[in-house]
């Protein structure tokens, strides 16, 4: 039951998500208004988290799969500098908060 509850609400969070991200990334590249900014940073932002949330969404519904036996785990060798730098990497492309005066 606590199962198809995640399931359930990892799929109906990923519809408004979609959507709310597909908004914030028209305000961000900037074809729809000109911001400023400071409101370009914030939309930037927002844009950044919207994608963290709905890879962590995948994730939870991917591990769904897999506990489920729908999608069984692939074994392969990986080669682990290289996820270390995508990792470190992935981490100084983090927004920063703005500083609001």
């Amino acid at each position: 039951m606590k199962d198809e509850f995640i399931s359930t609400v990892s799929h109906e969070l990923r519809t408004p998500l979609t959507s709310i991200r597909g908004a914030l990334g028209l305000l961000a590249s900037g074809n729809l208004i000109e911001l400023n900014e400071k409101s370009a940073n914030l939309v930037r932002i927002a844009l950044n988290n919207s994608e963290r949330l709905v890879r962590l969404i995948n994730d939870i519904l991917d591990l769904e799969r897999i506990q489920s036996g729908r999608e069984p785990l692939a074994f392969r060798p990986v080669a682990l500098g290289q996820i270390v730098r995508q990792a470190i990497e992935g981490w100084r492309r983090l927004p920063m908060l703005p500083e609001f005066s």
